[in-house]
C-alpha cells in the first residue's frame, strides 16, 4: 500500500472518530495538541495501591447482609468492570474463608 494511501485512510478514519465524539472535523496538528494534555495526565496517573479492590469488596459484602450481592451490582456499585471482580472472586476470594458464595454469581460476608 502505498503512502499516499495509507495517508487518506488515516485522514478518514481521524475524520470518522472526530465526528462521532462530536468534534466536528480536527487536522491532524490540532489532534496531536488536543492529545497531548490527555498523553500527560497518564503518565502521570499512579496504580491503585495492592489490595484497594479487596477491602472495598469486603466492605460491601459486609454492608449487603445474609443475602449477599451478585457480581453484577457488585461490579456497579465498585465502578469496576463484571470481568475484574469476577476474576477476583475467582482467585482471591478463595483465600478468604468469610467469602461465600450463596447463589450462582452472589456471595455473601460469612462471619
Amino acid at each position: 500500500m502505498s503512502r499516499a494511501a495509507r495517508a487518506k485512510i488515516s485522514a478518514a478514519m481521524k475524520a470518522r472518530w472526530a465526528k462521532r465524539k462530536g468534534r466536528g472535523r480536527i487536522s491532524s496538528n490540532s489532534l496531536k495538541a488536543a492529545k497531548a494534555p490527555q498523553l500527560v495526565a497518564a503518565k502521570i496517573k499512579k496504580a491503585s495501591p495492592r489490595g484497594q479492590l479487596k477491602e472495598r469488596i469486603i466492605r460491601t459484602l459486609k454492608a449487603a447482609g445474609k443475602p449477599g450481592v451478585t457480581v453484577k451490582d457488585l461490579a456497579s456499585r465498585l465502578g469496576t468492570s463484571y470481568g475484574n471482580i469476577s476474576v477476583w472472586f475467582r482467585t482471591t476470594a478463595k483465600r478468604v474463608k468469610e467469602v461465600k458464595k450463596v447463589a450462582p454469581g452472589r456471595f455473601a460476608w460469612a462471619s
